[in-house]
Parts: structure tokens; C-alpha cells; sequence
């Protein structure tokens, strides 16, 4: 809860989460963010920074650091299909994966 009460405090506008999807990256790119003090994430084709949320995760930040600088978006929505993760990582998202 403590995540999701400092995401709210601070939001941003939906015109600058739009703004960084404009920034693409390639996998190979996103692959190099796989660390505990530098982790990336790809949710369908958004890339977010989740490095700040390890230490909220509910689950651990080991579960999280298996798919960093990887897609884990068949995992989330296997274990949380009823979760939005744009509304509660928006302020992380760093930009879209290059096609």
C-alpha cells in the first residue's frame, strides 16, 4: 500500500507517460538493465523502470529480478490478470520496445 499511496502522491500526466513511449529501445538494449541496482521490465511493449519497486513488490524482488531486462508480461498476467500495471508503474515507464 505504501507503493501505491506515493505513486498517487506524485503521478504523472498522461500526456508525459505518452511522451516517454515515444523513446524506443531495442531488446538488446533493455537486456543490459538486469540488476537489483538497475532493473528494467517490458509489459506489453512498455519498458518501466521498476528498480524503486523491487522493495515494494508483494512477492519479493526475487521473483521481479528473473525477468529484469526481459518481457514479463505472460508471468504478470498469469499471477495478477486482474492488476493494471500502466496505473500503478506509469511513472516508472522509460519508453516502448522497438519493433
Amino acid at each position: 500500500m505504501a507503493f501505491i499511496h506515493r505513486v498517487s502522491q506524485s503521478s504523472i500526466s498522461n500526456e508525459e507517460f505518452r511522451s516517454r513511449l515515444n523513446k524506443k529501445y531495442t531488446m538488446e538494449e533493455v537486456s543490459k538493465h538486469c540488476t537489483i541496482e538497475d532493473c528494467w521490465i517490458i509489459f506489453n511493449g512498455i519498458i518501466y523502470d521498476i528498480t524503486e519497486y523491487l522493495n515494494f513488490h508483494p512477492g519479493g524482488k526475487n521473483i521481479l529480478i528473473k525477468y529484469a531486462g526481459k518481457d514479463g508480461t505472460d508471468i504478470f498476467y498469469k499471477c495478477h490478470p486482474w492488476v493494471d500495471c500502466n496505473s500503478l508503474l506509469k511513472n516508472y515507464a522509460v519508453g516502448s520496445l522497438a519493433e
